[in-house]
C-alpha cells in the first residue's frame, strides 16, 4: 500500500472514533511523535500524551521528549515508574521489555480509568518494522489491549519519517534510540550503578 493510503486509512480510522478521549504512550520518539501528531490533527475527540519517566530513561532521551513535545505543541503528562522495583526487570533476562512495557501501560490505564470509566483508547508507537524484531514488550501490549494503528495499517519507519518530513517536523530524522536498560546484556543485573554508566 502506498504512503498515502496508509495515511487515508489512518485518518479515516481516527476520524471514526467515539470516546471521551486518546491516550498516547508518548516516549518522544519519531513513532509516537508520528502518532500523537496524526491523532491531534485528525481525531474529534481529545488527545492526551503521557511520558512514564524512569531511571531507564537517557538525558538525550528526556530532551528529546521536551523538544518534540514544545514541537508538537503538546502537554506532556508525567507519571512515575521504578523499574528496578520490579524483580523480572531487575534480573534482566531475556523477557525483561515484556514485563516493563506491561508495567507502563498498566501504570497508563490506571491514569485512564481516574478519568473516564472505560470510554477511552490507548495506543503505542509500535510500527511494522518492529513486528519483525524481538520485542517481547508487543505481547504485553496485546494483552493489556493497548492499539497499536502504526503497525495495523503498515506503517513502517521510512513511512513514518518521511510523512513527518512532510508535515514540516524537525525531528523527522530523529535517530532512533533505546532505553538504557538495553544497553546491558541480557543476565547481567540492572542496577542504578550500571545504568548511569550510560
Amino acid at each position: 500500500m502506498e504512503l498515502s493510503k496508509r495515511l487515508e486509512a489512518l485518518r479515516s480510522f481516527l476520524k471514526d472514533i467515539d470516546k471521551d478521549f486518546i491516550a498516547i504512550g508518548f516516549s518522544g520518539g519519531v513513532d509516537s511523535s508520528f502518532l500523537l501528531s496524526a491523532c491531534i490533527r485528525w481525531s474529534r475527540v481529545p488527545v492526551y500524551a503521557l511520558n512514564v519517566e524512569s531511571i531507564f530513561l537517557s538525558d538525550f532521551a528526556r530532551k528529546t521528549i521536551e523538544n518534540n513535545s514544545r514541537e508538537l505543541e503538546v502537554k506532556i503528562s508525567k507519571l512515575y515508574f521504578d523499574p528496578l522495583s520490579i524483580k523480572e526487570i531487575r534480573e534482566n533476562g531475556l523477557y525483561r521489555c515484556y514485563f516493563c512495557k506491561k508495567n507502563i501501560y498498566s501504570r497508563i490505564i490506571d491514569s485512564c480509568r481516574y478519568l473516564s470509566k472505560g470510554k477511552y483508547l490507548i495506543f503505542d508507537g509500535t510500527q511494522a518494522d518492529d513486528l519483525k524484531r524481538f520485542r517481547p514488550g508487543i505481547r504485553a501490549l496485546r494483552e493489556l489491549g493497548i492499539g497499536t494503528p502504526l503497525s495495523d495499517f503498515g506503517f513502517t519507519k521510512g513511512d513514518i519519517r518521511k510523512a513527518l518530513r512532510t508535515w514540516g517536523y524537525s525531528f523527522w530524522n530523529l535517530p532512533s534510540e533505546s532505553c538504557l536498560a538495553a544497553q546491558i546484556g541480557y543476565g547481567m543485573p540492572l542496577n542504578e550503578l550500571n545504568l548511569k554508566k550510560f
